[in-house]
């Protein structure tokens, strides 16, 4: 049996660790100098692209935004301080956990955004404004976190106080915390958040989730690679927390909606956290987010309190992005070139399957650990070692064999980084504009005969009723795991099954409908106007998503199965219940009803038919 000749061994070894060794020496010494950070932002940014929008597993957070409708109805900004004090009673009324104002109170109602005299400034002045807002503030629990914004960082490590909230307005009910938000200096897109600035303070979701949890600032402790806030761990890198972007585009509740006397502020905010501030077109807190945009590679602005949003539901739900050792990463992918590298030598005419091959392994396993694991394993470093490693091996193989030239010229003109991205973006999951096609259950409901109540009744009684009425409603809808879509003066658009949970959609919409029928009997019966409602129910295709301006969106359903279900609606009788065969076929075994009804319905030249439902099955 013939044996190699060491120095034979000796040339082959080189050949084979020599590329993977210096393409890894040289990655590292580009990723340490920050060389390739704009690519690696890009490809991180990729993985939420990828991934796609992470389903609600909790709903703790809510945002009051002061959009453009609640500056339409309720006046332009600025907004006087007694109209803010309106708003936080209300919300407070809805008894939540605590609430944060994502709006700057450092300055009098009556100094119009100057920042002048600040200095001679020693609290809130006399106004009536602000006199009403420092008692929504401070009055009573939950505990209000106000914003603060900190300067620079001094050459010894201190961070001055450049706005802070007025002293009047600070209480143990109401606390200052940081807004600073520092954009990625290579593309100004906010990945991260400092939970703990220095000097005291905190940040602002941080303040809230100790507000929320009834804790103080002794409950936050602050590691080298962690900072535990009560018990929960946040996961630093470089003293900064990673926010893990949901990318769904949640509703938030407009404030003019809650200063409306009809609408129950427990329904919204009871147990939760609210977030309050800007979202309206003219608003300049608008900031780039590795959130996904409607069309490709556009990713979406975000305001600042949405940014808290995400960053709040990062942590509350436990999604925090962490970054592992940096040295254990680097060895894998040093013994992962090596291999590669080995393979080169062995097969050089599949070496560009080879390396597309590595390549697509590496972004796999990153995109799985960011999906699955909550990790950041940095991209671009095993990116450039396979990149480098392929153009050493082929360097290698012109010097060793000059034959291969015509080999090494084509492959190595294909390997470069926009050759990487297409094949990444060839297998990104499309994100559907406008919304995504799904098959729900819709349901209409509307007050018969209610336009003529209204007229006969004085207002403040009709708005008394409403409220009773939808608070009914709403919380029958959402106890079936309901959505509700629009509240339309006396009628209630909603629909079911969005969620994608288990279970028939079409019989959670049916058993809705007859709690609410027989909830309406009993608002009669507690001395309420004998009023009745209609509803109708449809299931079938509909989109449903974001549907609206660029930077601001309603989450709504639309399509013919949603026209439909109006329809069904208008055309029942009051107190009764329709819905169409397409709904019966799910809930058949379920429900009883009539036999099919002949309708003809507005808009539809086709003969219908529907059913009336009588009520559940005693097995249902």
């Amino acid at each position: 049996m013939s044996t190699m000749p060491p120095g034979r061994k000796r040339e082959l070894l080189l050949k084979v660790l020599l590329p993977p060794l210096i393409a890894a020496t040289v990655a590292l010494i580009l990723f340490k100098t920050n060389y390739l950070a704009t690519y690696e932002n890009r490809l991180y940014d990729l993985h939420y692209l990828l991934r796609g929008n992470i389903p609600s597993t909790q709903n703790d957070v809510v945002i009051v935004a002061i959009d453009d409708a609640s500056l339409q109805r309720e006046g332009a900004w600025p907004w006087p301080r007694e109209r803010f004090a309106r708003l936080i009673s209300r919300i407070k009324e809805g008894r939540p956990r605590a609430f944060g104002l994502d709006i700057l109170v450092d300055l009098p109602e009556n100094i119009s955004g100057s920042r002048e005299g600040r200095a001679s400034r020693a609290g809130v002045r006399d106004g009536r404004g602000d006199s009403a807002l420092a008692l929504a503030l401070t009055a009573s629990s939950p505990t209000a976190i106000l914003p603060m914004v900190l300067g620079r960082i001094g050459p010894e490590g201190e961070r001055p106080v450049l706005i802070a909230p007025l002293p009047g307005f600070v209480s143990d009910h109401s606390r200052p915390a940081v807004v600073n938000i520092d954009p990625d200096a290579t593309d100004a897109r906010v990945r991260r958040f400092r939970p703990h600035p220095g000097d005291g303070y905190v940040s602002f979701p941080v303040a809230l989730i100790l507000a929320a949890d009834g804790l103080d600032l002794s409950a936050v402790t602050v590691g080298d690679d962690d900072i535990r806030v009560g018990k929960r761990t946040i996961p630093l890198v470089d003293g900064e927390a990673m926010i893990n972007y949901s990318g769904s585009r949640v509703d938030a509740i407009s404030a003019a909606d809650v200063m409306e006397d009809f609408l129950d502020p427990a329904l919204f905010f009871e147990d939760r956290i609210v977030l309050v501030g800007r979202t309206d077109q003219a608003c300049k807190d608008f900031m780039n987010t590795p959130v996904p945009g409607p069309k490709l590679l556009e990713t979406e602005n975000l305001a600042g309190v949405e940014i808290w949003k995400e960053a709040l539901d990062t942590i509350l739900q436990d999604r925090a992005l962490q970054s592992p050792s940096l040295p254990p990463i680097l060895l894998g992918i040093l013994l992962a070139a090596i291999v590669l590298s080995s393979l080169m030598l062995a097969a050089p005419g599949l070496s560009s399957i080879f390396l597309i091959l590595f390549l697509g392994a590496w972004l796999v396993i990153t995109h799985v650990a960011f999906r699955f694991g909550n990790t950041r394993i940095p991209v671009m470093p095993g990116v450039m070692t396979f990149y480098f490693t392929s153009i050493l091996s082929f360097i290698r193989l012109f010097l060793v064999q000059s034959r291969l030239k015509k080999l090494l010229t084509t492959a190595f003109e294909s390997y470069v980084s926009p050759h990487v991205l297409s094949r990444i973006l060839d297998h990104r999951i499309e994100l559907a504009v406008g919304g995504e096609r799904k098959s729900l259950t819709i349901l209409f409901a509307d007050i018969q005969g209610f336009t003529a109540y209204s007229e006969e009744q004085p207002a403040e009684d009709v708005v008394a009723y409403l409220r009773q009425y939808f608070a009914e409603m709403n919380r029958v809808i959402l106890d079936h795991e309901g959505i509700i879509d629009k509240l339309m003066g006396d009628g209630i658009l909603a629909f079911f099954g969005d969620m994608d949970e288990p279970g028939n959609h079409a019989l959670q919409a049916v058993s809705a409908a007859l709690e609410m029928q027989q909830r309406m009997k009993e608002l009669v019966a507690q001395g309420g106007p004998d009023l009745k409602i209609r509803v109708g129910i449809n299931t079938g295709p509909v989109v449903v998503g974001n549907v609206g301006s660029e930077r601001h969106f309603e989450y709504t359903v639309i399509g013919r199965t949603v026209n439909f279900a109006q329809r069904l609606e208008g055309a029942c009788d009051p107190g009764g219940i329709y819905v169409a065969e397409s709904t019966w076929e799910m809930i058949r075994d379920s429900v009883e009803a009539s036999e099919p009804i002949p309708l003809s319905l507005k808009g539809i030249t086709a003969g219908v038919t529907a059913r009336l439902i009588r009520g559940l099955k005693p097995s249902a």
